[in-house]
């Protein structure tokens, strides 16, 4: 990923820790979204109120550095309620962890992260 074209940027990926029973749910695309209504269902993790969101965040550096202003990943959630799978709830429980402070990559890298006893709240009502 590079911001505004500057810079060589580099590739991130995600990799979850989970158990070999996790459960996962398909997400259709939103069908007012043309480009995403183009795009098949994604098949995500589904993560419990009990569980812990915890894994790996790899960079894998384009070019011979990367210079940042530092390093953060935040967890945000969907709600699904069971009697009405049509409508998904945005949860932002703002939590945002501190990866890395700002510096300049030159390797590739890989930062583990946690999110335990995070509040899944699914008490949500709409109006």
């Amino acid at each position: 990923m590079s911001f505004f074209g500057f810079g060589s940027g580099a590739e991130i990926s995600l990799e979850y820790k989970t158990r070999a029973d996790q459960e996962r749910v398909i997400i259709q695309p939103h069908p007012n979204d043309e480009q995403a209504a183009r795009s098949p269902p994604s098949k995500l993790l589904l993560f419990k109120p009990d569980e812990t969101v915890a894994g790996t965040v790899n960079l894998k550096i384009k070019g011979s550095k990367l210079e940042h202003v530092g390093i953060l990943i935040e967890f945000i959630g969907q709600v699904e309620l069971a009697f009405d799978r049509g409508n998904h709830f945005v949860f932002t429980p703002s939590l945002i962890r501190e990866l890395s402070g700002p510096g300049t990559l030159t390797e590739d890298v890989s930062f583990p992260f946690e999110f335990a006893n995070v509040e899944k709240n699914t008490n949500r009502t709409r109006a």
